[in-house]
């Protein structure tokens, strides 16, 4: 998608109300995130729409994100139809139904291996070295010729094992496999959230998924 061109021709057709819940909706965003270098965000519908509750579809793009203690390169977020009610009383928006959500995001191998070691996620790191090297702490996580290598350590014995893993996507989820060992493993995720697609480039690892925001 040119965001660029989108973000000419949009910012031309916006009303005031729909430039004012952009400017709170990203607002919110920036809250939400540990830290953003780059955020844009465009929402598109007409007044009339807004009027009745409907945001026609929302597009996020952001770049150098961390949230939640864990680091992306690029967030690319693209929706559907969003319902919605104003709440006059709080002055708050609330959305009525549940929606689709399609994203991509970029994983950088050394910001990940960082975040893996972080209180947030130190116990997937573990899980992995665990049960894909039967050693109970993750030592290194890092991308070499397109495919991910693990480091595991034994802290009592000071034992150190490693090996190399594949990355695809199976099913809607995400697996790590090693032919050559015969290992097969699907890593733990939100059953909301399905992958379609899962890619290894230079240091990055790339992610395509949908999932439903539930309001329920």
């Amino acid at each position: 998608m040119d965001f660029k061109a989108t973000n000419s021709q949009n910012t031309e057709k916006k009303g005031f109300l729909l430039k004012l819940i952009e400017k709170a909706l990203k607002s919110w965003i920036r809250l939400k995130c540990d830290s953003a270098s780059y955020i844009n965000l465009e929402l598109y519908g007409s007044n009339l729409q807004l009027l009745k509750g409907l945001i026609k579809e929302i597009h996020l793009k952001a770049s150098d994100v961390v949230f939640n203690d864990l680091s992306f390169q690029m967030v690319r977020i693209n929706t559907g139809l969003i319902k919605f009610k104003i709440d006059p009383v709080i002055k708050s928006l609330k959305i009525k139904e549940n929606f689709k959500i399609e994203g991509e995001v970029h994983l950088p191998s050394k910001q990940l291996e960082s975040s893996l070691k972080k209180p947030q996620w130190e116990h997937l790191g573990n899980w992995l070295s665990l049960n894909l090297l039967n050693m109970e702490r993750l030592k290194t996580f890092e991308i070499k010729n397109e495919k991910i290598k693990l480091e595991g350590f034994n802290q009592i014995t000071k034992e150190l094992r490693s090996e190399f893993f594949s990355i695809r996507s199976y099913n809607g989820k995400i697996i790590l496999y090693n032919i050559e060992k015969n290992i097969n493993i699907t890593l733990p995720m939100d059953d909301q959230i399905e992958i379609k697609k899962i890619k290894i480039t230079k240091q990055n690892i790339i992610i395509n998924g949908i999932s439903i925001v539930n309001f329920a």
